[in-house]
């Protein structure tokens, strides 16, 4: 993808999330950038993404500096692995692994939050959003594979 149309699509992404709620509920698509990176480039790749990543989302929150990049990074960093090694790319591995690293980026970002920081919501709340955020974000698994599997 192209600079100025990914920056663009970014930007589009990091309106749509503070402008779209479904039942409450924004998606979190800018998880999709840092799996992306982390697919198509790598783990170097994807945890610099993914730091980077957090760190403009963790910045435009207003609230603590941190969470979100060591929860996009981490995200990142493990989705250059999704695919490779013992399992091979499937759109059903997309769809299941796109679920996890989603689901795995809302909580990790609660629990930093919540360690340093009095949380505004109950675990049990944080982890349902979650769950709904990744489900809203699994089909693009389905979509976008590793660059050694087209």
């Amino acid at each position: 993808m192209r600079k100025t149309t990914l920056a663009l699509t970014l930007v589009v992404a990091l309106i749509l999330e503070s402008r779209v709620r479904v039942s409450g509920i924004g998606p979190n698509l800018t998880v999709l950038f840092v799996i992306y990176a982390g697919l198509r480039g790598g783990p170097l790749r994807g945890l610099t993404a993914g730091a980077g990543l957090g760190f403009l989302t963790d910045v435009l929150s207003a609230g603590m500096l941190g969470p979100d990049i060591l929860a996009k990074g981490t995200v990142g960093y493990l989705s250059a692995f999704l695919g490779r090694g013992v399992f091979t790319w499937t759109p059903l591995l997309g769809l299941v692994g796109f679920f996890v690293l989603t689901f795995l980026d809302g909580t990790l970002s609660y629990g930093l939050t919540a360690a340093f920081e009095r949380a505004a919501l109950g675990a049990t709340h944080a982890a349902v959003i979650s769950f709904w955020q990744a489900l809203l974000v699994a089909p693009a698994g389905l979509f976008m594979r590793p660059r050694d599997e087209n």
